[in-house]
């Protein structure tokens, strides 16, 4: 499995391209708790996966904890996130993000 460690202002992040969809989704939580151990494992602050848009944006942005929860945003995650994607060719200079949260229809967002 190929992996970028990226810093973001002091916390340090697992970023997994998985623009291909080859990972399953309910992969990421048990993933993001063994790779982000820091004593046993790879060590990180969490786990990022890039992934293909749902509604526009460039690319889609998943975070999760090192405890495998999902988080809502991590400012320090999506400047890691931004490079990653400006470093991949994913986007120019200036990057649209999906960060990967369910959309409620009904409340407008």
């Amino acid at each position: 499995m190929n992996f970028w460690k990226m810093n973001g202002a002091g916390n340090d992040f697992i970023v997994l391209n998985n623009m291909d969809g080859q990972i399953p989704e309910e992969a990421f939580p048990e993933m993001a708790r063994v790779l982000c151990e820091r004593h046993l494992s790879i060590g990180a602050d969490g786990l990022m996966a890039v992934g293909k848009p749902r509604e526009g944006g460039d690319y889609r942005m998943i975070f999760l904890n090192a405890d495998g929860s999902y988080g809502e945003m991590c400012g320090n995650g999506a400047r890691c996130i931004c490079r990653y994607g400006y470093e991949h060719g994913l986007a120019g200079d200036a990057a649209r993000g999906d960060d990967g949260r369910p959309r409620d229809r009904a409340a407008g967002e």
